[in-house]
């Protein structure tokens, strides 16, 4: 879409969009309607993202881009690996199981309400950090893969939950 845009800062927050026009991007985030946001980072996928990307960071296996287009409120970036793979990502850290779990459970309702019904979900327990649980959402005759995750995370002083929105490949996935 030719839209060159350039951010002040970088978030590079742990592991969606916008095609029509720029004037969103003048150094304003761009919060958007439920289900606004996540259809248009699912039809960006296939694009890598590029319409709504701004400045990046490179670091040794990948490029972390900030993003004024933010689904879950300040928390959002765009993830290109070198090999070309990208995805969405947005994470959140709450200071309690119960915050974190409410906040997983708007954010799959708000999910829910905006796919339509080709779309299959799965929930189930996290296997890869052993506590949380993520709850997946696939179309095959769609290319982007939705992760929605809550996960505790172990601290030296007090544990503390995070939730995870991932749009992107299985292969990238959380």
């Amino acid at each position: 879409m030719g839209c060159k845009r350039r951010l002040s800062g970088i978030s590079a927050t742990a592991a969606i969009l916008l095609t029509s026009g720029c004037e969103l991007y003048q150094n304003t985030i761009y919060t958007p309607k439920p289900c606004e946001g996540i259809e248009e980072v699912i039809s960006q996928y296939q694009h890598g993202f590029e319409d709504i990307r701004g400045t990046g960071q490179d670091y040794k296996k990948l490029t972390i881009y900030d993003t004024n287009y933010q689904i879950v409120s300040n928390a959002c970036s765009i993830w290109v690996w070198n090999d070309g793979q990208s995805s969405y990502s947005c994470s959140k850290m709450y200071p309690s199981e119960q915050s974190a779990s409410n906040a997983y459970q708007t954010l799959n309702s708000r999910i829910e309400q905006c796919l339509g019904n080709d779309w299959q979900q799965t929930t189930q327990a996290r296997t890869l950090a052993k506590s949380g649980e993520v709850t997946r959402y696939k179309n095959d005759s769609v290319k982007a893969k939705i992760g929605a995750h809550l996960i505790k995370t172990d601290a030296v002083i007090k544990d503390e939950w995070g939730v995870y929105l991932f749009i992107g490949s299985d292969n990238n996935a959380l």
